[in-house]
């Protein structure tokens, strides 16, 4: 399917489309890949895991696509029937309509992948944007969600340094890769946490998509931090460096009715990269047995 909104041509969309089925290969279980409809377009989507299990959804951090997932699939598919979803306002192998302008768009085309894949309550776990949008979608229909994994949310309860948002426009215009490589070491507190074959899937995200985001992260009111009901497991890196970890954990520890708040040694902004293990620990932890 032809994806005009982030490739300008079609060798271009192929081209990264090889990068991403290359990091698809990282995945060492069996999985199937294919496309739900909704209003604002086709959305792909990568499940696996326990037929039995319930369901868990992943948003992945912006960029990365949901292939990033793979050094947590092995061990969460044990557990959970999975469901990694490419979201639609992001480089990846969705193919929207246009990019997203409002969050209500984004809750619409939410609510429509749960209903197209049959999902009435799911356990929900996101990653830097992914983690923004969820804490939306928790807020917005909480009844569709049962327990929540927030890792390094962007935005969110602290606001993005203004030398993040310079890095990223700096990627998009220069997108070679000594610019990549700098700025995935920038993030990272563990060097060299993500495969060579995830670096290039990124690279060629910037090199040969376009991505429009018309809606930045941004930091939850107070007043809206209240009324996020749902049980909520808030992962914070130490070494997070797009935003105030110290503000984030007071703010989230203060403000919030039903949350657990971790501050995780030895990482930085992608958690799920750079501590694995960890994260695998605490998500089956605080779904399945807490």
């Amino acid at each position: 399917m032809r994806d005009s909104i982030k490739f300008k041509t079609m060798q271009k969309q192929e081209k990264y489309y090889e990068c991403y089925d290359a990091s698809l290969s990282l995945w060492k279980v069996p999985f199937e890949a294919y496309y739900v409809n909704t209003e604002q377009g086709d959305t792909h989507i990568i499940s696996c895991g326990n037929e039995n299990g319930e369901p868990l959804v992943l948003l992945h951090a912006m960029g990365c696509s949901s292939t990033m997932w793979y050094p947590n699939i092995q061990e969460l598919s044990k557990h959970f029937k999975i469901y990694a979803v490419d979201y639609f306002g992001d480089l990846n192998k969705s193919i929207p309509i246009n990019f997203p302008s409002q969050m209500a768009q984004c809750t619409t085309w939410f609510k429509q992948v749960l209903d197209a894949l049959h999902i009435e309550k799911c356990y929900l776990a996101g990653l830097s944007y992914g983690g923004f949008l969820s804490t939306q979608f928790s807020l917005s229909i909480p009844h569709r969600i049962k327990k929540l994994i927030l890792m390094n949310p962007a935005g969110t309860f602290a606001q993005i340094y203004n030398r993040f948002i310079v890095r990223i426009l700096t990627l998009a215009q220069f997108p070679n890769r000594f610019v990549v490589n700098n700025f995935i070491n920038w993030l990272s507190v563990e060097k060299n946490a993500w495969n060579k074959l995830l670096v290039s899937q990124f690279h060629a995200g910037f090199k040969y998509g376009m991505m429009k985001g018309k809606i930045p992260p941004f930091e939850i009111s107070d007043e809206d931090l209240t009324k996020l009901e749902v049980p909520t497991l808030l992962l914070l890196g130490e070494g997070e460096v797009i935003c105030d970890v110290q503000k984030a954990y007071h703010r989230a520890s203060n403000l919030v009715k039903n949350i657990q708040v971790e501050l995780v040694p030895s990482a930085g902004h992608l958690l799920s990269l750079e501590k694995p293990e960890y994260v695998n620990q605490q998500m089956i932890k605080f779904f399945v047995n807490h």
